[in-house]
């Protein structure tokens, strides 16, 4: 999608003004797929004040958009929609045979939600996954000051779920929006030496049991690739729905 039909879409639905895009949404320079090798990658995105952030974040994550600190961004690739922005319907999904295995192997865990705010054990535990589960990204140069901006440059009522063992050690945490229509989940990072307690997806499932204490039909878990495998987890919590930028909807979603 190029950026003028974006434009347009955003206005279309009274998400943004027409002057609001102009002076705002921006599209970035051409650089390699982080997902897909031999592809390359283009984003629409715009920056926030901190008052606008919780507003229209909110509505733009509606349209497919995710954010990153106070920058909502959506790929806007030539030739390709492989990013597909997917969300779980709260209400009608059921843990499957393997989830309650997991919450099985889980239930000693304490779960809170908290303020989002740097500390030295949260930023710990984000690199120690990104070493083991990501060692080539980019993300691995984030520093004490950027990690601080990233879990604390938040729209309003964002909260950090944290989770602990028995001895009360940080096993997990996820970043989550907290929006009218539903819970966003924004970035997660656990413990990796823990396989058998499938941390990243009992995070998951623990933001969709908020999500339905909390009356939230939805639960946003960002883009789905097919040719990612790391992604391949997220069409397990089905029933799930994804943006179509052609019909300006949400549809059933379908992997095949």
């Amino acid at each position: 999608m190029c950026a003028f039909r974006l434009r347009h879409a955003l206005a279309s639905r009274c998400i943004v003004s027409s002057e609001f895009l102009e002076k705002r949404l921006r599209v970035s320079s051409e650089t390699p797929c982080p997902y897909i090798a031999g592809r390359t990658e283009i984003q629409a995105f715009a920056v926030f004040k901190p008052e606008e952030l919780k507003p229209f974040s909110q509505q733009m994550n509606r349209m497919g958009f995710r954010r990153s600190m106070n920058t909502a961004y959506i790929p806007i690739c030539p030739g390709c929609r492989a990013c597909q922005s997917v969300r779980v319907l709260v209400d009608k999904f059921q843990p499957s045979r393997s989830f309650r295995r997991v919450q099985r192997n889980n239930i000693d865990l304490r779960f809170r939600a908290v303020t989002p705010e740097y500390t030295e054990e949260n930023y710990a535990l984000f690199h120690q996954y990104l070493r083991a589960r990501h060692p080539d990204s980019d993300m691995n140069t984030i520093d004490a000051d950027y990690f601080r901006r990233l879990v604390q440059i938040v729209p309003q009522d964002a909260f950090l779920l944290c989770a602990y063992d028995a001895e009360d050690r940080l096993l997990a945490v996820a970043m989550v929006d907290d929006f009218d229509d539903g819970l966003s989940a924004v970035y997660s990072f656990f413990d990796p030496t823990m396989p058998k307690r499938s941390l990243g997806l009992m995070m998951v499932l623990e933001i969709i049991a908020r999500a339905r204490l909390l009356g939230k039909p939805y639960v946003y878990l960002g883009y789905y690739i097919a040719e990612a495998p790391n992604m391949a987890y997220k069409t397990r919590f089905a029933p799930l729905e994804c943006y179509n930028w052609q019909s300006q909807d949400w549809q059933e979603f379908s992997d095949d």
